[in-house]
């Protein structure tokens, strides 16, 4: 005869203080420092939009270089009678040069102004916008809700204010 083997009793685990509060319920996680990325992000990216509008305040400059070249040969045409409308004339050609370049660098400073406030805007909303690790933000305790019926729908957020 085969005799069934004898299992010895496993003894009682008692919770040890460390892992259990007096109620008996695990106690909260311990918060855990996690590096953030979000102030060398909105640092960078604020910068660079302040290099941006630099940029576009530095093309103005140039722009309106090329303004004042332009009108100044303009004037020179006008006091020497030539009209410009095939701009075969040296002078012509000088002046549509200046006019043109003038056009260039004030598209330059339209597209450095408008990236250089995008940025500094973008940067503004993500200091203000990013969740910090030290205490809960709206994006997180807000909740939306979606409710259907039959006859209405409903959309809203749920959470604290």
């Amino acid at each position: 005869m085969v005799a069934a083997p004898v299992e010895a009793p496993t003894p009682a685990v008692e919770p040890s203080p460390t892992n259990v509060d007096v109620a008996g319920s695990p106690p909260e996680p311990a918060e855990v420092h996690k590096s953030s990325a979000k102030w060398p992000v909105v640092i960078t990216t604020g910068a660079l939009g302040v290099v941006g509008l630099g940029l576009g305040v530095g093309f103005y400059a140039l722009s309106e270089d090329k303004k004042n070249e332009a009108i100044r040969l303009e004037n020179k045409l006008v006091d020497d009678g030539v009209a410009c409308s095939e701009g075969t004339s040296t002078d012509c050609k000088e002046y549509v040069a200046a006019r043109q370049s003038f056009y260039d660098w004030r598209t330059a400073e339209t597209v450095s102004l408008i990236a250089g406030g995008a940025l500094v805007t973008t940067a503004i909303v993500m200091a203000i916008v990013w969740p910090g690790g030290s205490r809960p933000s709206a994006a997180n305790l807000l909740r939306p809700i979606i409710a259907v019926d039959h006859r209405q729908t409903f959309f809203g957020l749920s959470g604290q204010f």
